[in-house]
């Protein structure tokens, strides 16, 4: 029986990317393996006792013109990235990060907390839109849904203590939106 190979049901995390002796990275691995945190690079050196709070945190960038900004900078998540590239094809990804890293099975890796990213091709094209290209039209989308977030921030914030239920609601959906969806889209 013939087996798909392009995924794999373990996710593999390299570290070291930036180190170009073997020994640096080998010693990020080890770091990881006795502190018990795998970080981002956002996160390296937080106090251990702010990680379990800092893990909760995502941030927004309130970019006044998105016109000249990489969308893929825009919304910063502290995540860590992994690859479900089957290892007997890893090769070109040890090539390009390191030989070392550490895997998980997928199955326990989203039972805490792991989610997939959502690329978007920055050639697509939307044909119900006039045949705009899609990198455009987020950009575009996107910048206009960044001014009526931070004016309604600064109506909300700015003038009460006491948010009526539909403002309330209207700043959960927006973190729920940078959290789980803006955070984890790429180009």
């Amino acid at each position: 029986m013939y087996l798909q190979r392009y995924v794999s049901n373990l996710l593999t995390h390299f570290v070291g990317r930036k180190e170009k002796d073997e020994r640096d990275q080998y010693n990020i691995l080890i770091k990881i393996i006795k502190s018990g945190w795998l970080l981002s690079a956002n996160m390296v050196g937080t106090h251990i006792d702010d990680l379990p709070q800092r893990i909760q945190q995502v941030s927004y960038g309130y970019a006044l013109n998105l016109s000249n900004l990489d969308l893929n900078t825009v919304f910063v998540s502290d995540v860590v990235c992994f690859t479900d590239i089957p290892l007997s094809d890893i090769q070109l990804h040890i090539k390009k990060y390191s030989p070392f890293g550490i895997s998980f099975s997928k199955e326990f890796l989203l039972n805490n907390g792991e989610n997939p990213v959502f690329y978007i091709s920055n050639n697509s094209i939307d044909r119900s839109e006039g045949g705009i290209n899609l990198h455009k039209l987020f950009r575009k989308e996107l910048q206009n849904y960044i001014e009526y977030q931070t004016e309604f921030q600064k109506m909300t914030f700015g003038k009460k203590k006491q948010f009526t239920e539909y403002e309330s609601s209207q700043l959960k959906f927006q973190t729920f939106l940078l959290k789980y969806f803006l955070c984890f889209l790429k180009f």
